[in-house]
């Protein structure tokens, strides 16, 4: 995950309140989802819950258990399908373990849902030149070199981007593949 990790190790946004529907009937959850609630706030699963669940599946992915991983962000993202760091996480377990169409899915929805995050895009770019789709990756880092490029505090995350440039430039990308078995 290279220097993505600083992605997955910021802290996410206080989460605002959200008024929960006391009835737990199928109109009382629709409602309650509506109105911005997740499935954890319905069934009470606190901040600090799913903090763990995160901290679980970081700890998992920096110790290269991909598939351990993998199970703790997903369960996360079934209570909380707003937690950017695990659609994050889940996206880097998948590209290590080969499975690029699907880790291309949840990091590019990273990308969408936080277009002003660079290392979003890079580890994006990245997928998708392991995938064997170098164009498209080329054309996402010259667009991050271009938009990001100019930001001191973006100068390591640039480096990569030059990095990956210049491997997608200077490389024939053999076919992509699955490491998951």
């Amino acid at each position: 995950m290279g220097n993505s990790q600083e992605n997955m190790e910021r802290s996410t946004s206080p989460p605002t309140e959200v008024q929960v529907d006391d009835e737990l009937t199928v109109d009382g959850i629709l409602q309650s989802l509506i109105n911005g609630a997740t499935l954890g706030d319905i069934v009470g699963i606190t901040q600090e819950q799913r903090e763990a669940l995160y901290t679980m599946g970081h700890f998992h992915c920096t110790q290269g258990r991909y598939k351990d991983a993998i199970n703790f962000f997903r369960f996360l993202l079934f209570y909380d399908q707003w937690e950017i760091r695990a659609i994050f996480g889940l996206g880097c377990c998948l590209q290590m373990l080969g499975q690029f169409e699907q880790a291309q899915l949840y990091l590019g929805l990273t990308v969408m849902m936080e277009p002003t995050n660079p290392a979003s895009g890079v580890q994006f770019a990245e997928c998708l030149l392991l995938s064997g789709k170098k164009a498209e990756a080329i054309n996402i880092l010259d667009k991050l070199r271009s938009e990001f490029g100019i930001f001191p505090q973006h100068e390591a995350l640039m480096r990569k981007v030059d990095a990956l440039l210049q491997f997608s430039i200077n490389s024939s990308i053999a076919e992509p593949t699955d490491r998951s078995e």
